[in-house]
């Protein structure tokens, strides 16, 4: 028989040439350390008696934080984001769990059972537009036919740090996630309307819809059949390009 001590009760337990075991879900005892004082007869009568020390795990797994392994800055449509979950302990994962993202779209599990650390990756779609990434909300986690447990089974609480929130995505990274191409919301110029002789200079300015930054000297073509030149306005939402005017 098997008796715990703490308890002064004989709990169910299978006894054999190899050692003994509590019948799984047969009694439900409290977490942490207990003692059992396990005895036996053999053949001929004679009682065994041995004193057994077991830590009772009853502790479920949690989300301790949620971070990213890619870098703060811009992201565009098709470029692929890694996000992990730091657990309280070492935990198995079985099938393939999702995070719900605020964009309205799903992180997939990638790797990370059989430790603490577990990673999901976020492709990002067109009309994907947000300042920081994080999660749709604190039960975000997705399991549907996966699992994740712990060593003795216990399994992940499900609930994240709320969005926003110390632990949470958009707490510890900034990831932006920018999937619309600018557009030019109107042409126009400084100068005032009327007639330009040949060398003079004129600028015309191009507003966006949100800040673009230019590489190289980009060039307009004009009805005159001339070009205007990039001048300024990397950065901003406003290009500036000089027409200068020439003979004929």
């Amino acid at each position: 028989s098997v008796r715990w001590i703490e308890g002064d009760v004989i709990v169910p337990a299978a006894i054999d040439g190899s050692g003994w075991s509590l019948s799984s879900g047969a009694f439900d005892l409290p977490g942490g350390p207990q003692n059992f004082e396990v005895s036996a007869r053999d053949y001929y009568g004679n009682k065994g008696y041995a004193l057994r020390y077991v830590i009772v795990d009853k502790d479920q797994p949690v989300v301790q934080s949620i971070s990213s392994l890619s870098p703060n800055g811009d992201y565009v449509a098709g470029e692929n984001l890694l996000i992990t979950l730091e657990i309280s302990e070492t935990v198995t994962v079985s099938g393939t769990p999702a995070l719900a993202m605020n964009t309205g779209n799903t992180a997939v599990y990638v790797q990370g059972s059989g430790t603490d650390i577990l990673s999901f990756q976020y492709t990002v779609q067109p009309g994907d537009n947000v300042n920081k990434l994080d999660i749709a909300s604190s039960s975000a986690l997705i399991l549907e036919d996966a699992s994740i447990q712990d060593a003795v089974g216990n399994p992940l609480v499900n609930l994240l740090a709320a969005p926003g929130s110390a632990g949470s995505l958009s707490y510890s990274r900034a990831l932006r996630l920018d999937s619309t191409s600018p557009q030019v919301l109107s042409v126009d110029s400084s100068a005032s309307d009327g007639s330009y002789v040949a060398n003079r200079v004129l600028n015309i300015i191009l507003r966006f819809s949100e800040p673009v930054y230019v590489q190289g000297t980009p060039e307009l073509a004009l009805n005159s059949g001339g070009r205007a030149l990039f001048s300024t306005g990397s950065g901003t939402s406003q290009l500036q390009f000089l027409y200068s005017i020439g003979l004929g």
